[in-house]
This record gives C-alpha cells, structure tokens and sequence, in this order.
C-alpha cells in the first residue's frame, strides 16, 4: 500500500452517496464555546492587563503634566519670597569712588558678585551683582555665571528676584546704572514709576522734549535731569519685557526687565 493512501476506516464515514463518501464532522459540528475555568483565566488576564495600563497612564499622566504643575507651582513660590529688593539709589553713590562703593554695598551687608574684567575699565569703573539674600551665594553665583538667559523657569525666577546689577563706568564720563527685573508692577509704565519712586526721581526734574515715549531700540523710558550739589546729571529709567531679554519659557508675561542710568 501507498503510503500517500489513506486506510479505509468505516468509522470515520456517516453517510455515501454512490462513489461519494461524507466524513463524520461530530469532531466539529458542536457549538463553539469556551469552558468555563478559561473563561476565568482569560478575565484574569484582562483584569490583570486593565490595571497595568491603568498604572501606566497614571505614571506617564504624572510624569508629563504632574511635573508641569510642580515646576509651575515652584516657580510661583520662588516669586512668592519676602526679600527685601534694597537696590542703590544711585545718586547717592555719584561722589564715591569705586572702593568706597564696594565698601559701601559690603556694609549694607549686600551679598556682591563682582563680575567684571578690571582691564575693561582702566579709568576706574566695575560691574557686580547683589545675589539675593535667601539663596546659598556659591550656587546663586554659579547660576549667574552660567548665563541667565540659559537658564529654566525654575532656576531664573530663584535668582532674579531679590537679584539687581550695578556698573559704574569712568571710562569717558561718569555713567551709573542698576538694572532687575521687577515682577510686581505688571506693566512698563509702572515698573517705571516704581523704579523712579525708589530712585528719588520726580516726575517734575522730566524733560520737556523727549522725556518719556519709546526708544529705537524698543525700550519704553522716561528721562530728565537731576540737579545734585550744582552738577546737573541726566537720568534715564527704561523697560522692556523679561522675555524681550532672556526668553525664558515659564516665567510671567508681565515681568518686566528695568534699567535706572545716571551720567554726567
């Protein structure tokens, strides 16, 4: 016999018809159903695979907008902090000389962050930066020194407020400025008018041509003159938006980037 020839098995035929002979289908022709203890293994494995996805979800939900709203709710309490702001007026530094100014902010107990090659000043001149009063300096320092404007949300918003910057410059003429960022005013008109409050700086010494409108560069500024001990001195206090100088993502839209500058 062949072995491609099946046997003849009687059993496996129910009915001929003729030559025709038609297979028992008994092995298939029954209904289609799933015994009961694998139904319960398989709604195990749903149930099972339900709460891993469930899980999953949870994890990357936290990961993704969990962490949005900590970074935000970060950022809000760093702004929230109660530090005093004790920025110079500048006017009253105009007679001093550069040691005596340093010596000055070291008495006020500010802490300084002098920043400025000495051979960009060789008539006398330096920039420094007051490091707010509640942060570690080494790491206030190491941020400023990174680059503010490469700074996260988180980061700037810790150093800039209770941060201000201060240069004197006697390379040509006496030129003194203060620049921070307010993030109280809400406006460029009124981060002005805060900073000429601070500075001592009326609205009645403003020029009568040109002492208040909008610069070629964008800056929104009101300017005068100040009459100190007979020596007539120009000031300038001028804003920009924050995000017009760093950029950085995450910080308010109002915070305003403020400039206060003294020549003579």
């Amino acid at each position: 016999m062949s072995l491609f020839q099946l046997k003849p098995e009687s059993k496996r035929y129910v009915e001929s018809d003729g030559p025709i002979r038609y297979l028992d289908p008994g092995h298939i022709d029954r209904p289609i159903s799933m015994p009961r203890v694998q139904i319960a293994i398989m709604a195990a494995f749903v149930l099972v695979g339900a709460i891993i996805a469930w899980q999953l979800y949870n994890n990357i939900d936290d990961a993704v907008f969990g962490a949005a709203e900590r970074k935000q709710q970060e950022i809000d309490a760093n702004l929230a902090r109660d530090i005093a702001f004790d920025a110079p007026v500048i006017s009253s530094l105009v007679y001093l000389d550069d040691n005596t100014i340093r010596q000055t902010f070291t008495d006020a107990g500010y802490a300084m962050h002098e920043y400025s090659d000495p051979a960009d000043y060789p008539n006398g001149g330096f920039e420094s930066a007051r490091m707010p009063a509640d942060m570690n300096y080494d790491e206030a320092v190491a941020l400023f020194d990174r680059g503010i404007a490469s700074l996260g949300a988180v980061d700037a918003s810790k150093l800039l407020k209770g941060m201000w910057m201060y240069s004197v410059d006697r390379t040509e003429y006496l030129d003194m400025r203060v620049r921070y960022v307010d993030f109280a005013s809400g406006s460029l008109d009124a981060a002005i008018d805060a900073a000429m409050m601070q500075q001592g700086l009326s609205a009645d010494t403003m020029l009568a041509e040109n002492g208040s409108g909008v610069d070629e560069v964008g800056n929104t500024f009101k300017a005068g003159t100040l009459d100190i001990d007979g020596v007539i001195y120009q000031w300038r206090v001028s804003a920009v938006p924050l995000s017009d100088m760093y950029g950085i993502s995450g910080l308010p839209e109002n915070a305003v980037y403020v400039g206060v500058r003294l020549t003579a």
